[in-house]
């Protein structure tokens, strides 16, 4: 429909340059009014608990998935992370009219937060090695310590047990 081809057009040319991957509006009978992928147009998505949490509660509600290949504005993509987005469509009224989803490529932040995750453990495995050294180096000297003042003290009474004789 000539509409929808409007709709396709304005929505690819406003999610160029960002990390969306694909754009569905529902009706509040669950129907898809629109999808990116136009072979979902018209299919329902009653059960869907995303949709279904918007829909009672007319807040946005998300969700993170992996999924090993996805239909995108540009085709297909593969490994990707994503965060599904479900946002309600409030009319001028002030009711619910819709609901809007977007499905957001966040493939390169789960890169970051699993290299920085690595740094984090091998600082914390350092840090820990580091303080073990620590305590084991002042358990040693206070052991030390202690030894020669047990050295010291049965020296002394030595020497005080053989003054008190003499």
């Amino acid at each position: 429909h000539p509409v929808t081809l409007d709709i396709h057009a304005t929505l690819k040319e406003l999610t160029t340059g960002l990390p969306i991957l694909k754009v569905k509006m529902y009706s509040l009978d669950a129907l898809t009014v629109y999808s990116s992928q136009f072979s979902q147009m018209g299919a329902s998505k009653r059960g869907n608990k995303g949709f279904e949490a918007t829909l009672n509660s007319e807040k946005p509600t998300t969700k993170t998935s992996f999924r090993e290949t996805f239909a995108s504005f540009d085709g297909p993509v593969k490994d990707r992370h994503l965060v599904e987005s479900y946002l309600p469509i409030i009319g001028e009224n002030g009711q619910l009219e819709g609901i809007f989803e977007l499905y957001s490529d966040v493939t390169p932040l789960v890169g970051e937060i699993n290299n920085m995750t690595v740094k984090v453990m091998m600082a914390l495995f350092a840090s820990f090695g580091l303080l073990y050294a620590v305590l084991f180096w002042v358990v040693r000297h206070a052991s030390g310590v202690m030894k020669k003042q047990h050295i010291d003290l049965v020296a002394a009474q030595k020497e005080a047990t053989s003054s008190n004789t003499a």
